[in-house]
């Protein structure tokens, strides 16, 4: 197994002591004269017997004198080298569940450390709560030739790749191999591997919810998946199987009726009604009480402004403030607040004026300023346009704008992450989306110029002309982008039946820029989703910075919302869902200047959590922070009691954060989710000489035990970025052998031996002394 080479043979003493000679020498003197006088007591016997018997006890002299002074051999040795074994356990185990992991890990070391063995390997195992160890700490300068990670792969991607980084780690950067059962379960099975929170939940704003499923055997198949709350199912969709071992994501959507806690739990019907597999995800989200503030301005009022502004005003969930100008002297301004002051102009405008203070005074001096006025004194500032989450821009002149405000709308997407819709009413040469138009950079595509109409041939936009409806009509149809984004409750609401209603005026749209997308198209009402990719495009979109820019096309959306004889639909319908789902999609990345966010919004107890919290101005550029001061507090209830016992006994904790080395703006910290329970993360800061303080409230969910093969695919990524790969368990054998190969085999190594610490020392002297004692027996000497 070992190919030995001699170069220093034997080393007396533990150091160079001339105490340590003394000793050998008398113990040497004292063993020659104990040996001699032995050999003549025995003077009477055979010859072979003195010779056994003095040879016997010469050599438990020999080994005890080497035991004393020290005797080492240093030789080389041409083994393959060394190998670091780690187990990586499920995580959010039950007691037998961690029972069963536990012997599971030793099964799997034990199988793997005897394949090492075998081939002359030297193995170095680690488990998952030991530290990791390192060539010094065993005594040896070689590195590692290779680091094995058994696991299940029942982990989340995280821990998974957090798991590969700590092995390559400790193994000094050598490759990692992750060794799982990559075979298929025995019969059909699926399993629910994670729920996703995507985006901040708000009352009565739809909350998107994505489901990791996967299914084995289930070709042919389909699933139920559904979310629901205390009384009832809320959203649920099918999915259907096309592989034997297939993942796919599916999107709900719960709309949540209240502010505070909200209970969830998702689920996927068994297959075949087995019970065994992952069936089921808890969720508890905190709701805020929120509106989104939206700015709507346009050259003149038009029949489609008041649609969209009346589909908007109907959900309670926006705050309009819209401006029109009516004439080249006169701008029409609304705004929600005003809206509510005109209700008490008749009966309380003597008492309001008794009761006026200074500070409303201010507000009756701003309400009293010409619209026009008002527009341009919100978009006068950054930190004045950053009150709004969306903007709205109709038909607009170019010149309504100056060059200055266009620009701090621009800046405003990027920084703001708001949301920017231009309507296709903007479809005249002098528009402010028009090509050489102030806005025109922004636009997720490019405008054909042929449809562009001169500004001396616009028609009336007051109301609608029945004229207008001649020709052949189109349907507004979502691409899969937009059924899977904002067209989702535009879908749901028409039921499958899209009215063919648009007449094609507008702006005509072609050449996508890098970075956009459509969401909808022209085509027939019955085609389908996705059926009419090869029309022409009605809803673009694309990032820009944090936000997101939308250009809808039509100019005559409205009448989606009217029947063929002119009556309005009173119920909103699909024409409010489809605004509703616009602005609120485009208004997506839209944050509070103080924003406190965690990977991971519904824990589980003992997952780590990563925090970060980001700081603003008023502009919302970055500001540096300077101090940050963070406590985990548990929550009590509105009767304040705790909300668990196990949160109860839990004291505040203090969360230290840390600045990101990259970006000043930025601290994170982590910490390990505590007991389950309800928590609020509460931070001071100090910014730009300035100090504040907010929070974010989460919940802590028990720990649900991960589907085996999970962490598949971020094992295969994280593994092949080190060097390595991911093998199943009876591959084993062969990775080894390919490890010893002498192209791969490790160079050779200086090794130590010292009798001191040789462990068969302990039997070898007992057994001498056994055997002497058995001569003497035998030849009946005592």
């Amino acid at each position: 197994m070992h190919a030995l080479t001699l170069f220093h043979l034997i080393s007396l003493g533990v150091d160079d002591s001339n105490v340590w000679r003394a000793v050998a020498v008398a113990w040497l003197a004292l063993a020659a004269f104990v040996l001699n006088r032995y050999r003549q007591s025995l003077g009477r016997q055979p010859r072979r017997v003195r010779l056994a018997l003095v040879s016997l006890r010469a050599a438990s002299f020999l080994l005890l004198l080497g035991a004393l002074v020290g005797v080492r051999l240093d030789y080389l040795s041409a083994n393959p080298g060394r190998v670091l074994v780690r187990y990586a356990p499920a995580k959010g185990l039950s007691a037998e569940g961690s029972a069963d992991d536990s012997r599971a890990l030793e099964s799997a070391v034990e199988r793997a450390i005897a394949a090492l063995n075998a081939l002359g390997f030297e193995a170095v195992t680690e488990t998952d709560a030991g530290v990791p160890p390192t060539a010094q700490q065993h005594g040896h300068d070689e590195g590692f030739a290779a680091a094995i990670v058994l696991t299940e792969g029942a982990l989340g991607a995280v821990e998974a790749r957090r798991e590969v980084e700590r092995a390559g780690a400790a193994a000094g950067g050598a490759p990692v191999y992750v060794v799982t059962d990559l075979r298929p379960a025995g019969g059909p099975n699926v399993a629910l591997e994670s729920v996703a929170l995507l985006g901040r939940p708000a009352r009565g704003v739809p909350l998107t919810l994505r489901c990791m499923v996967h299914g084995r055997g289930m070709r042919g198949h389909e699933s139920l998946v559904t979310i629901t709350d205390a009384a009832r199912v809320q959203s649920s969709a099918r999915v259907y199987w096309n592989g034997d071992d297939e993942w796919q994501a599916v999107t709900l959507d719960v709309v949540p009726k209240v502010a505070g806690w909200s209970d969830y739990v998702a689920r996927i019907e068994p297959a075949g009604g087995e019970d065994a597999g992952v069936l089921a995800r808890s969720l508890t989200v905190y709701v805020e009480e929120r509106r989104t503030r939206v700015l709507f301005f346009e050259g003149e009022p038009t029949w489609e402004a008041k649609f969209i502004r009346r589909a908007l005003d109907q959900t309670g969930l926006f705050e309009v403030d819209y401006f029109a100008q009516v004439s080249r002297a006169a701008t029409l301004g609304s705004t929600t607040e005003a809206d509510r002051q005109k209700q008490l102009e008749n009966g309380g405008a003597a008492a309001a004026a008794a009761t006026e203070t200074p500070e409303s005074k201010a507000n009756n001096a701003a309400a009293a300023m010409s619209p026009e006025a008002r527009l341009h004194r919100a978009l006068q500032s950054a930190a004045s346009l950053s009150a709004y989450d969306s903007i709205i821009v109709g038909a607009t002149p170019n010149a309504m704008l100056s060059a200055a405000e266009a620009a701090r709308l621009i800046s405003w997407v990027e920084r703001r992450g708001g949301g920017l819709i231009l309507l296709g009413g903007n479809g005249f040469a002098g528009s402010i989306a028009a090509p050489n138009g102030r806005l025109y950079a922004l636009m997720p595509t490019d405008l054909d110029s042929r449809g562009l109409t001169p500004d001396t041939q616009q028609v009336a936009r007051g109301a609608p002309l029945e004229a207008e409806k001649t020709g052949k009509q189109f349907a507004l149809v979502p691409t899969e982008a937009g059924a899977a984004g904002p067209l989702r409750g535009y879908l749901s609401a028409s039921q499958g039946a899209l009215a063919a209603a648009l007449t094609g005026q507008g702006l005509s749209l072609r050449g996508q820029r890098p970075g956009a997308v459509v969401l909808a198209s022209a085509g027939q009402g019955n085609g389908g989703v996705g059926a009419s990719n090869t029309g022409a495009p009605l809803i673009a979109a694309m990032r820009y910075g944090a936000g997101r820019v939308l250009v809808f096309a039509p100019t005559d959306s409205w009448r989606i919302r009217t029947s063929a004889s002119g009556a309005q639909d009173d119920t909103s319908g699909p024409f409010g869902a489809l605004w509703q789902g616009l602005t609120l999609w485009a208004a997506e990345g839209a944050s509070p200047q103080v924003l406190i966010a965690l990977d991971d919004e519904t824990p589980a107890v003992g997952q780590e959590i990563t925090a970060e919290i980001r700081v603003r101005d008023q502009s919302f550029a970055p500001s540096m922070l300077d101090r940050v001061k963070a406590r985990l507090q548990p929550l009590t209830d509105e009767t304040g009691e705790a909300t668990s016992n196990a949160a109860a006994a839990a004291a505040p904790q203090e969360i230290l954060f840390a600045p990101d080395k990259t970006e000043a703006s930025v601290w994170r910290a982590r910490f390990r989710a505590p007991s389950r329970g309800r928590f609020s993360l509460e931070a001071d800061y100090s910014a730009n000489h300035g100090d504040g303080s907010t929070e974010k409230r989460f919940a802590v969910v028990a720990p649900a035990r991960r589907e085996a093969g999970a962490a598949r695919d971020t094992l295969r990524r994280a593994a092949r970025a080190t060097g390595g790969e991911l093998l199943a368990t009876d591959q084993l054998n062969d990775l080894l052998e390919r490890l010893s190969e002498p192209s791969q085999s490790a160079e050779r190594v200086r090794r130590t031996w010292e009798l001191r610490t040789w462990w068969p020392l302990a039997f070898i002297l007992p057994l001498l002394l056994s055997a002497e004692w058995l001569t003497r027996r035998w030849w009946q000497m005592d």
